[in-house]
């Protein structure tokens, strides 16, 4: 999680990464994905199902990060509401 500030207010990035970070993918803290990265031994012509099974591992992990970050985050407030 990267913590800044833009315009004077406040974000959060949060960095999803695939095994040996050969993929990563960063979210603003709205769950936007504002950055994808691919090294470039990641890609090989011959075995694309690897590269896409890289990057979904990437999204899936950025995403979870938000996710657990507003849980957290929100998680005082809706104790006991059963959501």
């Amino acid at each position: 999680m990267l913590i800044g500030l833009l315009g004077g207010r406040s974000y959060v990035e949060f960095v999803g990464k695939a095994p040996d970070d050969m993929v990563t993918s960063t979210f603003s803290g709205d769950n936007q994905l504002i950055d994808l990265k691919i090294k470039p031994e990641a890609v090989d012509p011959d075995d694309i199902d690897m590269l896409q099974d890289l990057v979904i591992a990437a999204v899936k992990d950025g995403m979870k990060q938000v996710n657990d970050a507003t849980q957290q985050k929100l998680g005082k407030y809706t104790q006991g509401m059963g959501l």
